[in-house]
């Protein structure tokens, strides 16, 4: 390899024909020819009309492209601009966007207003040759409707949480548990990004599912500025390089190649951020990323469980998750609740039913206030007791004390008669 040293990142480009037939075969030959150190998705899945080639290619930060030598060692010749010109050339548009971009805007000089040349001016939206009645006409604001996506969300998060999204969506939401982790598996055409969580409760995992091609998730970690870290787990999966591997006799250039397209789109390092905060086997979970030609796990399925497993979750769940939409959990399964939307009144009020337990994370189960919360819970006559016995010392300290003891006794009142409303009804619903 060349002593020089040089910044290199992994570009996405499309490639696609005028006529819209399939641009894969030429453009795949034209990049052999040139030796280019790039890599196609979706080799060998069927073609649509219309549909563009994706190309990763690696390109310098002076906007050339590196290809591969007569003795397999990395070069860097060959400018972006040029390799465009290939393709035009070929009948095909490599649509790559680099640097020299803004170098040929800028050789279009400017008109006497300073505006560069060729630029076509802004339409006028009164000018425009539509009819807004034609698009309604043509039932195109139903095709633009958002649909509701599947999800699967894991965490350590309690019921509390899914009585809110309950409410929050308008639809149900199916609760399980497995250990310190839960299952929420929902369906909602709205960003839940407004659910907020705590760190005990995280990662928030949520298992995005839309046609078995485009599923994807979405990590929410604190400390990495508030926003989910998507990953797709099936978009490489039909990744395969330009050159074959096999066929570079230096190893050093084969491994450069290989840890390009492998490591190029910056996953691993989103990834070890992920794994800085919560528990994480990054080797794994990008095993589940990463093309199966060169390496990634094979099938749908096996992927998105290494990406979940990799984070701990529990196969139970997993297996849960991955069912069909309309499966129902077993009757037996831990902790197993259907919330459905009531309206946000009732909501709170089968929250403070549910009690302090269901406000806490799963991994605090343990802690004495929430086993005094489980043990009140299930035995609603010691509560009441309790309750009681609190409603007895908030008279007493209304009546008897003086200055801020009354203000306190008019707590305990309420808090006390608040308990035996709680405890009327948990009683009710064991009959």
């Amino acid at each position: 390899m060349s002593d020089n040293s040089f910044s290199v990142s992994v570009s996405y480009a499309s490639v696609d024909r005028a006529d819209g037939a399939d641009a894969r075969p030429a453009a795949l030959e034209l990049l052999r020819e040139r030796r280019v150190v790039a890599a196609m998705r979706d080799v060998t899945a069927p073609w649509v009309d219309g549909q563009e080639a994706v190309v990763e290619i690696a390109v310098t930060d002076e906007a050339n492209v590196l290809t591969l030598s007569e003795q397999d060692t990395i070069e860097t010749t060959l400018a972006a601009a040029d390799l465009r010109a290939a393709f035009e050339a070929e009948g095909m548009t490599l649509w790559l966007s680099v640097d020299d971009d803004v170098d040929d805007v800028e050789s279009w000089g400017a008109d006497a207003d300073g505006d560069p040349v060729g630029v076509d001016e802004p339409a006028d939206p009164d000018e425009a040759d539509f009819d807004v009645e034609e698009l309604e006409a043509a039932g195109l604001e139903e095709r633009f409707e958002t649909q509701p996506v599947r999800v699967a969300a894991f965490s350590h998060r309690g019921t509390l949480g899914a009585r809110f999204l309950a409410e929050a969506t308008g639809g149900a939401v199916d609760y399980v548990e497995s250990g310190t982790w839960s299952l929420w598996r929902y369906a909602t055409a709205e960003s839940t990004d407004s659910l907020a969580s705590e760190k005990a409760e995280e990662p928030v995992i949520e298992l995005n599912f839309v046609d078995g091609v485009a599923d994807w998730i979405d990590v929410h970690v604190s400390g990495l500025g508030g926003f989910a870290v998507p990953f797709w787990p099936q978009a490489e999966r039909d990744t395969q390089t330009v050159i074959d591997l096999d066929t570079i006799t230096v190893p050093e250039t084969r491994e450069v190649y290989r840890r390009l397209i492998v490591e190029g789109d910056g996953t691993r390092d989103e990834l070890a951020e992920i794994a800085a905060r919560v528990t994480l086997d990054v080797e794994a979970a990008h095993r589940a990323l990463i093309p199966e030609s060169l390496g990634g796990l094979a099938g749908a399925d096996a992927r998105v469980r290494a990406f979940l497993e990799a984070f701990r979750v529990p196969a139970a769940l997993i297996e849960l998750a991955l069912a069909e939409p309309d499966a129902s959990p077993a009757d037996n399964a831990q902790g197993h609740q259907r919330i459905e939307p009531q309206g946000w009144a009732r909501g709170i009020g089968e929250a403070i039913v549910g009690g302090y337990g269901e406000m806490l994370p799963l991994t605090r189960r343990d802690r004495w206030d929430a086993r005094l919360s489980r043990r009140l819970r299930a035995n609603p006559p010691l509560a009441a007791a309790l309750a009681v016995g609190e409603l007895a010392l908030g008279v007493f300290s209304t009546s008897k004390l003086r200055g801020g003891w009354k203000s306190i006794g008019i707590l305990l009142i309420i808090d006390a008669v608040g308990d035996l409303i709680v405890s009327a009804v948990r009683a009710r619903r064991r009959r």
